[in-house]
């Protein structure tokens, strides 16, 4: 199995106007974000989903190492209409991911201040593992959290 947008497209379940693309550099201009995520983007599988004809988020993995993916997503206002959705559908992509990446490990970085983004995280199925202090640019602390992946007999 691999990873392409067509795939994802008809696995996600996500709402009708609502459709996942393959990540491109004007996708992080259109959604305002860092030039830094289209380098990130290409350390791995990365995707874009659009929601009425606007970038709702932006997403990818990053594969330091077999087994173990470095998740990161930026979302904007255009996410909020399909919110419950794109969390199903964040569910769905790191199941999707694990086996067709034969991924044992998926993990995020959430800052410790950002409830929202904690609350959704655990939504997702994220459990937290760790604190790093003073780890963003701002100096901010950040939650590691994970999803494990085991192979079913």
């Amino acid at each position: 199995m691999s990873l392409t947008a067509e795939e994802l497209n008809a696995q996600l379940g996500l709402p009708p106007g609502a459709w996942v693309v393959p990540f491109a550099y004007y996708h992080v201009i259109i959604a305002g974000e860092p030039r830094e995520l289209a380098a990130q983007a290409q350390l791995g599988p990365a995707f874009t989903l659009i929601n009425g004809g606007k970038v709702a988020a932006l997403w990818g993995l990053a594969l330091p190492w077999p087994g173990m993916a470095e998740a990161w997503m930026v979302t904007t206002p255009a996410v909020r209409p399909i919110a419950a959705e794109f969390t199903y559908a964040s569910r769905r992509f790191c199941a999707i991911a694990a086996q067709s990446l034969k991924l044992r490990r998926i993990q995020i970085h959430v800052q410790t201040t950002n409830l929202q983004a904690i609350a959704w995280a655990r939504a997702a199925r994220f459990k937290p593992e760790a604190v790093l202090e003073a780890y963003t640019r701002n100096g901010e602390d950040v939650y590691v959290m994970k999803r494990i992946f085991k192979e079913t007999p």
